[in-house]
């Protein structure tokens, strides 16, 4: 089980720096990487409305992976035990409902050119991973980091360039 947060970091600032040689180029490429960063948080916050939450059972999301003969969905009747005992104490709800935890657990976490967007909800890597989303979290509909940025790259390219351009307006008017 992975416990390590979700990260994204912003990449290829080089040619930032190199364009703004005199302007404070390393700072200016933390202001844009801030920015993406806050970017990246925002989308990553939303939950668009052309993906709502649709009903998926453990079932069809896994089918038959059990080597001891527990029901579909379940990887053994230890899990399929401790599911229905959790269920039994109310531990687990059912309908489910969203509560908007896992997505809005996106935070920026550093300053300029350290800053990057993350995630350190337990269950993020699950929803969210690239590597490690479940089934059951794609057959939902949950987008993977890397589909998601692509899908809003041109608005995430548009944020770090606004950063840059009102760092360099106010550097202008000094």
């Amino acid at each position: 089980m992975p416990n390590d947060m979700l990260s994204i970091r912003t990449r290829g600032l080089e040619e930032v720096r190199y364009l703004l040689q005199g302007f404070e180029g390393t700072r200016a490429a933390g202001v844009v990487t801030e920015g993406v960063a806050t970017e990246i948080v925002a989308v990553m916050k939303e939950q668009p409305d052309e993906t709502p939450y649709q009903y998926v059972s453990r079932a069809s999301a896994y089918g038959a992976v059990s080597n001891d003969g527990a029901p579909d969905g379940y990887f053994s009747w230890r899990q399929f035990r401790f599911v229905m005992a959790s269920l039994a104490r109310g531990e687990i709800r059912i309908p489910y409902r969203r509560t908007g935890t896992v997505s809005g657990a996106w935070r920026v976490d550093g300053k300029l050119s350290k800053a990057r967007a993350v995630n350190d909800n337990d269950s993020a890597p699950y929803v969210f991973g690239k590597a490690s989303q479940s089934r059951h979290e794609e057959a939902v509909g949950w987008q993977k980091v890397p589909a998601r940025l692509e899908q809003y790259g041109n608005r995430i390219f548009d944020a770090g360039y606004a950063a840059l351009k009102k760092y360099i307006d106010s550097r202008r008017k000094k």
